[in-house]
Order: structure tokens, then C-alpha cells, then sequence
């Protein structure tokens, strides 16, 4: 029997009415995306409330069930979130037509939608906050009941996609075909994402169609044979990039996406970009605005599933290049200096700016950096502390940032009252005072950053490598700076 999809054909995207809006988005997408790959395809999303059985599809209909298998990551869209139950999807034109890389499977048959490297590609500064181990949630019932009595979960293989205990994995998804139907299921939100994103891809739209200007291309039959099955999970957890010394796309971002600055329009495409190349986290634009000053650019990466961080100088998802001077102005506070070595109230002023940060963004899945730095990637600011040696010097900059982070642990427990994930990141001065004796609580994330010429400075040792929060790299693909330090260390234009 097999799945098929022919020019012209009708197409129906079934899925459940609690499937979170990540979901929903990517479905659009792919709807979408089967107009532009299969032209005059009518796609039908068609939407089903919990326990309501689907009727039958008709003979001359391909039927696509896409689920979410119930879990930690799992999440109930809000009122504002409405679908309708039926409809239709118009295609978008799209004349072009090129040749593609083809994907393997398990089965290493070329064609189908493969095991696509879990990689963020693409330029910028590459961010990954390790492997930390994180629960995939229960197995559980699927999030909805499907178009035959149970759920998604008597179509799919779940023993895929466990591990050795038996917990489903974080992010995992698998694509099976039963009856003629196609099955993309997820583990969480993501991993459902990611499904949809690789069936996109192996029908021929490329994550890059929008940056890129890839081509689609277009076919007059998709085809899968009867009792496919591809299943495949992240070996890293977190995979995203920084998008860092972004004047010159602030510059095309005003001529062809019609913001001021690097706004809602933009995320929106760069967290597509993300998700369908399988990343899920990114550190922001921080020289040319701040993420957090226009509130709906969170609330757009969550809705999307992006996990959002800061870099190594922007503390408890602030900006400070572009925050913290307009805070202070705004509060009233003129003698307030951005140094931890002032106690009293220039302190609490600090604990204050970042408190309102952690209230800000409680509500999304985040990534806090713990720590402290100058003002827009200037060094660790201690005029306060007294030391007649360099050491002594040094060993009062251990303690104070110690505090510092104690501190900004008690703003997180307080303000937030679950945990969440952390970073910390040894970058240029601080990892001197980390070598030194500065003791970081096992349940952050160490992310390992590399010099101005490419090499990583040091790697997590034997005893760091077994650490709860494990470790991450932040790795340069170019450093900029004055000439005699510029430099690009990889080549992003592929030779083929």
C-alpha cells in the first residue's frame, strides 16, 4: 500500500487541538511547503479535540497524523491560540527547481527523509551549553487519541525511541508508515517539530529556501512504501547559535524586512531556520538592540519552542549594552554603577536590574548565565576591592564573583520557585579566577569558549566531565575586532 502524495491530490494534516503552538506553527509550514513541492495540492489542516475519532479520509486522500507523546515538554496552547478545524492552505507559488542533497535512512536508502546532521550550521558564533543530562518526561498516553481507536502511540514504535530505562528521550521523533497513513510523532514538542521539519526537507524544501534563496523542488509524486520508520533524538542537547556583530544584518534587515532593527519579523524566520536545521537555542542580537526590550521577541521564541541564553557578559537574560544605562535613567538611579564590589545600595540596585529580568522571562523556557562581566564584553569591574598583591587582588575577585553568583542563584530560586537551566562561562579573565579556586555549584552548565584565533582554551577535565549540569563549547566562527586581531577561522561557503 504505502504513503503517496500525487500533483493535485488532497492532503490531510491531521492533529490534536492541545498540540502546543510549536506544533501548529510547523504544521502551517509544512502545508505550506507540500504547495510548493507538489503544485495544486489542497492541504486541509484538520483539527480534533480530545477523545473525538476522525471519520474517514476518502480513497483519493493522502492523510498525514502528526502527535506529541505526552511529556515534561508537552504544553497547552492558550485562548489566543485558535485553529480552525477545517482548512485550507493555499499553496505558495514557486517556479524554481533544483536537484537536492539526498538524505539516507537507518536503511541507508537514498530519497527518504533521513537522519539530517543535529547541527545549527550557518554563520555566527556557534553556542553549544552541553549535554547535560535532562528528563524526556514519562511514558505516557499520547497527547491525543488518533483515527483508529487509541492513540498515535499504537502507530509508532515507542521501544525507538527510549532509552535504556525505558524514559523517552528528549526531543526524539519518528516518522512511520502504516496502512497508507504517515505518522510523525514527537517525544515532546521539538522532537514533533523536528519530524514535520524532516519530512519538509526530504520533500525538497531546504532549511536555508529563505536566508539562501535555496530552490524548491518540485515534484509530481511523494512516495513512502508500507512499514517505513525512521526514528532519531539529538546527541547534544542544546544546539544553537549567537548572533553577535550583527550590524550588517541589522543593515539588510531595514532594507528587505521592513523593521527598524532586528525585531519579531526576523526571529520569526531566524527561529525557523533554527528548528529546521534541528537547533534549539539561540543568544540574541545584542549590539544594535536588546532582546528583551520588545517582550514579544520571548514570547515569539517560546511559542516557537527556541530556547533563549545570553553571552558570557549578559547576566540573567540582560542585555547590558543596551539595558542597562536606560534602566537606570529610567529608574532614577544616576550614581549607579554596574560593579558588585560596591555594597550597599549600588548592590541592590544590581540585584534589582537583574531580578526584574528573571520576572520578565519567567514564564519561558530559558537559560540563565550566572556570573559576572564588564558592561558590553569589557573586563570583570572591581575598583572596590582592596589587595596589596596581584594574588590577593586575584583572590578577592574569586570570592566576590562566588557571591555574585550565590546571589544571583537566590533571585532565580526566589523569583522563579522551580529550577531552570544555568550557565556559566569562563571566558578571557574569568577563567583565570575559575583555575584559581572558584567553586561552581555542580547543576550549571560549564561552556568552554576558545581564544581571538580559534582554539579552545582549555577543556573540561575528567572530574568536570562527570559534573550533574555538564558542559558546553562556545566556539567563534570569526572573532571581530581591531586587524591585528580579526580573524576568520571556518570557511562558510561549502566548496560544492
Amino acid at each position: 500500500m504505502g504513503f503517496h502524495i500525487r500533483e493535485g491530490q488532497r492532503v490531510e494534516l491531521r492533529y490534536s487541538s492541545v498540540e502546543p503552538e510549536a506544533v501548529r506553527i510547523a504544521i502551517r509550514n509544512l502545508a505550506g511547503d507540500l504547495g510548493k513541492v507538489l503544485p495544486g495540492v489542497e492541504t486541509i489542516l484538520r483539527e480534533q479535540k480530545p477523545g473525538e475519532a476522525f471519520g474517514a479520509a476518502g480513497a483519493e486522500a493522502a492523510v498525514i497524523v502528526i502527535g506529541t507523546i505526552a511529556g515534561q515538554d508537552s504544553r497547552v496552547p492558550g485562548n489566543d491560540d485558535q485553529a480552525e478545524t477545517l482548512e485550507k492552505v493555499a499553496a505558495e507559488p514557486d517556479d524554481a527547481d533544483c536537484s537536492r542533497r539526498q538524505c539516507g535512512t537507518e536503511k541507508d536508502n537514498a530519497g527518504r527523509p533521513g537522519n539530517a546532521p543535529w547541527d545549527a550550521g550557518g554563520s555566527g558564533d556557534a553556542v553549544w551549553p552541553g549535554n547535560a543530562p535532562g528528563d524526556a518526561g514519562r511514558p505516557g498516553d499520547a497527547v491525543w487519541p488518533g483515527n483508529a481507536p487509541g492513540d498515535i502511540g499504537w502507530f509508532i514504535d515507542r521501544s525507538l525511541m527510549t532509552d535504556e530505562t525505558g524514559t523517552l528521550r528528549k526531543e526524539a521523533f519518528q516518522l512511520k508508515v502504516q496502512d497508507g497513513t504517515l505518522y510523525i510523532a514527537g517525544t515532546d514538542r521539538r522532537g514533533t517539530v523536528y519530524g514535520i521539519y524532516t519530512f519538509c526537507e526530504w520533500m525538497g524544501v531546504s532549511p536555508w529556501y529563505f536566508f539562501a534563496d535555496v530552490p524548491v523542488r518540485k515534484k509530481k509524486e511523494l512516495a513512502l512504501e508500507e512499514g517505513y520508520c525512521l526514528t532519531d533524538w539529538p546527541s547534544v542537547e542544546y544546539r544553537g547559535i549567537f548572533i553577535n556583530d550583527e550590524e550588517e544584518l541589522e543593515a539588510w534587515v531595514k532594507k528587505f524586512m521592513g523593521e527598524p532593527t532586528i525585531g519579531v519579523k526576523t526571529y520569526e524566520r531566524i527561529f525557523e531556520l533554527l528548528l529546521r536545521l534541528k537547533a534549539n537555542y539561540i543568544w540574541p542580537a545584542m549590539h544594535v538592540n536588546s532582546f528583551n526590550l520588545t517582550p514579544e521577541n520571548g514570547a515569539l521564541a517560546d511559542r516557537m519552542g527556541i530556547v533563549v541564553g545570553t553571552s558570557h557578559c549578559d547576566m540573567l537574560m540582560r542585555s547590558n549594552n543596551r539595558e542597562w544605562k536606560p534602566w537606570i535613567r529610567k529608574k532614577g538611579y544616576t550614581d549607579a554603577v554596574y560593579d558588585y564590589s560596591i555594597e550597599g545600595r549600588n548592590r541592590e540596585i544590581l540585584k534589582e536590574y537583574w531580578r526584574e529580568s528573571v520576572e520578565q522571562n519567567r514564564d519561558f523556557e530559558v537559560c540563565y548565565t550566572l556570573g559576572m562581566r564588564g558592561i558590553h564584553d569589557s573586563g570583570f569591574e572591581t575598583k572596590h576591592l582592596e589587595g596589596s598583591t596581584e594574588e590577593e587582588i586575584r583572590d578577592a575577585k574569586i570570592r566576590l564573583l562566588g557571591k555574585i553568583i550565590a546571589d544571583q542563584r537566590e533571585i532565580l530560586r526566589d523569583t522563579l520557585g522551580r529550577e531552570t537551566m544555568m550557565t556559566f562561562i569562563p571566558y578571557k579573565e574569568v577563567l583565570e579566577l575559575y583555575d584559581n579556586g572558584l567553586e561552581i555549584p555542580e547543576d550549571m552548565t560549564l561552556v568552554w569558549a576558545n581564544d581571538n584565533y580559534g582554539y579552545i582554551r582549555r577543556y573540561p577535565s575528567e572530574k568536570e566531565k562527570g559534573r550533574k549540569g555538564g558542559n558546553g563549547i562556545y566556539y567563534h566562527n570569526s572573532y571581530w575586532s581591531p586587524p591585528s586581531m580579526s580573524y576568520v577561522f571556518l570557511c562558510s561557503i561549502p566548496l560544492a
